[in-house]
């Protein structure tokens, strides 16, 4: 996740995250859980540790790099 953020300097919707994740999560990690669920979980984590905030633009979540990331 940090790495397809770092990819996308302006952030990404959170909508798209998951997409934006999956070919590079194994299926192991998620199989028989949800995709998204997964991805959210991860997020809130690296919320918690600084790594990643999110901003809202015209009711929509975005992703960014935070600056512990670095």
């Amino acid at each position: 996740m940090l790495r397809r953020l770092g990819d996308c300097g302006q952030g990404i919707a959170f909508a798209d995250l998951a997409d934006a994740c999956a070919e590079s999560l194994q299926t192991r990690l998620w199989d028989g859980a949800s995709l998204n669920w997964y991805v959210t979980s991860i997020k809130l984590d690296l919320e918690a540790r600084g790594l990643v905030y999110r901003t809202s633009r015209r009711g929509r979540q975005q992703v960014h790099l935070g600056p512990g990331a670095g």
